[in-house]
């Protein structure tokens, strides 16, 4: 209540200036006021406030004046939106919590408070303005965890609005094994709520193909088995509170298991009595892969790193497969291929795969153009071996068969 008064010859009239942040800036002067009747002066937000009078007596004097700081504590605080991704049993998840103080001043006092199951997990005094976002860690073990926020402020007009509380689900962690080559997994990865609204939870899915370009193989043949990925993320990121659909993928780990290889690789990847092979995930091509092969151009060793084979010997490149045994037998055989802790559920899988080996090396027919004078020029090879003696009894001069080529017909 304002009642300007001048000692002497009176005001003629006065006008007065705002401030909310302890005369730091001020509004616009107001209109001049030419009566001196007692004035309301009202201050609708929180805020440590001032007020600037400017006077002119009758006389033409002029003088300003400011007032002390009138602290003003008031304002609706809310929670008006919660979200958290989906936690790992026995591991520290985050939740978030929106909270806004619509006319309160700046670093309003609160108080929130955070309970799990029923149980107050955390207590924090915080400053509030405008917006603030809060974070805290919550540690749960069960299959769910029902998360609750509260904040309370003396400055706070509207207590109906000031608690959110969200139900977690724990990560599935779920485990498949097929024969077939189809897997398919599906999990919750970001739970959120908004004020008046129903909780949502944002899901994934992952689909696992595998593919295997043959089911029959001859002996020493490669492999090339490899694990399709198909991923899709309805939360895969957030942004100003909305979910971001994506397929960010969490790849994990896989292996692939064979009970035989070729040598002399197969040694590298022992373990016990058969060979663990690691897969990479080649993010572009959406493939867990085998790695890369290399084989010797003559005598069919198989290598991972080209600097391995012998000094002189020709290597090709083998892809990426695994190469069963040059001397292995006919039959029926299997592998697997394990994945561990893929995309935000750490799902697990397994896939077995059955094939034949229905040639052996006794049964293929191999043709090696050579020189007869000079067969083998850099060693003894391992696959001819039983033929130096027949190369060195060749009466090289007299050939033992004679064709042309003609076009693309031979004769």
């Amino acid at each position: 209540l304002i009642t300007p008064s001048d000692q002497h010859s009176g005001v003629k009239h006065w006008r007065y200036s705002l401030s909310n942040d302890e005369g730091k800036t001020w509004s616009s002067y107001s209109a001049w006021i030419s009566n001196t009747y007692p004035y309301n002066i009202t201050f609708s937000t929180s805020g440590k406030h001032k007020i600037k009078i400017n006077l002119i007596d009758n006389t033409g004097n002029e003088n300003t004046l400011e007032s002390g700081i009138y602290i003003i504590e008031r304002g609706d605080i809310s929670i008006g939106a919660m979200y958290s991704k989906v936690y790992t049993p026995g591991e520290s998840e985050i939740i978030n919590a929106k909270i806004s103080c619509k006319d309160c001043s700046e670093d309003t006092p609160a108080v929130v408070k955070v309970w799990l199951n029923g149980n107050l997990i955390n207590e924090e005094e915080i400053k509030v303005s405008n917006e603030f976002i809060f974070r805290t860690n919550y540690l749960a073990t069960g299959e769910y965890a029902n998360v609750k926020v509260e904040i309370t402020s003396l400055s706070d007009e509207d207590k109906l609005n000031n608690s959110l509380e969200l139900r977690v689900p724990k990560k599935s962690m779920e485990y498949k094994e097929t024969k077939e080559r189809l897997v398919e997994f599906e999990g919750a990865t970001v739970c959120s709520i908004e004020r008046g609204q129903t909780q949502i939870n944002s899901k994934e899915k992952l689909i696992l193909n595998l593919r295997n370009d043959y089911e029959y193989y001859f002996a020493g043949q490669g492999i090339p088995a490899k694990i399709q990925v198909s991923y899709f993320n309805e939360c895969d990121s957030i942004i100003n509170w909305k979910c971001i659909p994506g397929s960010t993928y969490e790849d994990g780990k896989a292996n692939a298991e064979f009970i035989h290889g070729a040598t002399p690789v197969r040694e590298k990847y022992r373990k016990g009595n058969k060979y663990e092979v690691s897969m990479s995930y080649e993010e572009n091509d959406s493939y867990y892969l085998l790695p890369e092969m290399f084989a010797t151009k003559y005598e069919g060793q198989i290598y991972d790193d080209v600097n391995d084979a012998p000094i002189g010997e020709e290597v090709i490149n083998g892809g990426r497969k695994w190469y069963t045994d040059i001397r292995g037998n006919e039959g029926l055989y299997t592998f697997e291929i394990i994945g561990e802790l893929t995309a935000v559920n750490l799902f697990s899988w397994r896939f077995e795969e059955t094939y034949e080996i229905k040639e052996t090396v006794n049964q293929q027919y191999r043709v090696r153009f050579t020189d007869p004078y000079l067969p083998f020029p850099n060693q003894e090879s391992i696959i001819w071996k039983d033929y130096i003696e027949w190369f060195d009894t060749l009466d090289k001069d007299k050939p033992l068969y004679t064709f042309e080529i003609k076009g693309d017909k031979q004769k």
